[in-house]
């Protein structure tokens, strides 16, 4: 990147054999994207949320389900409820506060499980913030 801001060698030539060599690097270093969550049943949505360590449980008159994350909030479903669009299921595990940037646990960690060497190190990063604080 350096070497282009400062036009030198190989980069010193027009700007399409710069994008093309940076292209070029890019795809030689990184790695695709393949997390995306698609439609879910509503009993795997519940399995899944129970590992990824939410509580699910039924409500009180028994129309629907009641998740509550790890920040302690809650969403509702209805028992009518068969399956959920993927949109719809990042949108509550953000609020749930299961996604990755919140929890750290990707999707594919959503959808298989949770790899508990994956746990162990997510409970080794909440000590060393909550020792940041103190």
């Amino acid at each position: 990147m350096l070497d282009v801001a400062r036009r030198s060698s190989p980069y010193d030539r027009d700007a399409d054999t710069a994008v093309a060599a940076l292209a070029s690097f890019l795809r030689r270093h990184a790695e695709p994207i393949t997390d995306a969550i698609g439609e879910m049943k509503i009993a795997y949505f519940l399995s899944a949320c129970s590992q990824a360590g939410a509580s699910c449980r039924e409500s009180g008159h028994g129309g629907s389900w009641v998740v509550r994350g790890r920040n302690s909030k809650s969403i509702r479903i209805s028992r009518s409820t068969n399956k959920v669009d993927g949109n719809v299921v990042r949108a509550w595990l953000k609020k749930l506060g299961i996604s990755e940037t919140t929890a750290g646990i990707s999707a594919s960690e959503f959808r298989q499980g949770v790899d508990p060497e994956q746990e162990i190190l997510r409970q080794f990063r909440k000590v060393l913030r909550r020792l940041a604080h103190v």
